[in-house]
């Protein structure tokens, strides 16, 4: 399959891989300095998500990777979701 989808953080949320799979924003988040390059600060209520559906169709095995840092963790109990996929 290849790359799906590489995004920088370049003050905005696209897809500088081959497929245009931009994400979608909730909540504003800020951009900001990463350790390498760009990042992204996501505060409570700010997310990115995308529809992939088509393009994880079939798929069984694949590899995410990304580089985070917390400023705070979150209260015992509480799940904070990296990762989601579900199917629809």
């Amino acid at each position: 399959m290849g790359l799906l989808a590489y995004y920088k953080f370049d003050g905005n949320a696209n897809d500088f891989g081959p497929n245009n799979l931009d994400l979608t924003e909730t909540g504003s988040p800020t951009y900001t300095t990463g350790a390498i390059n760009n990042g992204i600060t996501l505060a409570y209520g700010k997310k990115l998500s995308a529809n992939l559906t088509t393009e994880f169709d079939g798929v069984t095995d694949f590899t995410f990777m990304s580089r985070l840092k917390f400023s705070t963790l979150p209260n015992s109990g509480v799940t904070q979701a990296i990762l989601s996929i579900a199917e629809s």
